[in-house]
């Protein structure tokens, strides 16, 4: 299991519509099991999560959270397809798996506001 946390640092484009993009260091290969959101003490209430591929074509999008300002652990799945018909699966989900650095994008928060992530993930071994 590896564990990285990633600083997110918003720009001055304005109170709810500044934004923010970090890499992680290390190249995630595996199931992405949790992460956490840290929010800026004085975060709105409008501020969106996404983190994704950074290097591939298609990205994999990993996680997206839309107006959240409460800091919390999440545990990412994607939806669960049938083989044959690539139908979704009801109430069944499946582990997200990356294998390049991930983006870590913060929007619709306040100017020069600073984000915490913390990405945790099992590569098999």
């Amino acid at each position: 299991i590896y564990r990285e946390t990633v600083r997110v640092t918003t720009n001055t484009a304005g109170a709810g519509s500044a934004t923010g993009t970090a890499k992680t260091s290390k190249v995630v290969e595996g199931k992405v099991k949790a992460v956490y959101m840290d929010h800026d003490s004085s975060a709105p209430a409008s501020v969106d999560l996404t983190i994704a591929e950074s290097g591939q074509t298609p990205a994999l999008p990993i996680l997206s959270v839309s107006n959240a300002n409460t800091d919390a652990w999440i545990f990412p799945m994607q939806q669960a397809k049938d083989a044959a018909s690539g139908s979704a699966i009801t109430n069944q989900g499946a582990d997200v798996v990356a294998a390049d650095h991930l983006a870590v994008t913060i929007a619709q928060a306040n100017n020069s506001q600073v984000f915490d992530v913390t990405i945790v993930w099992d590569d098999g071994r």
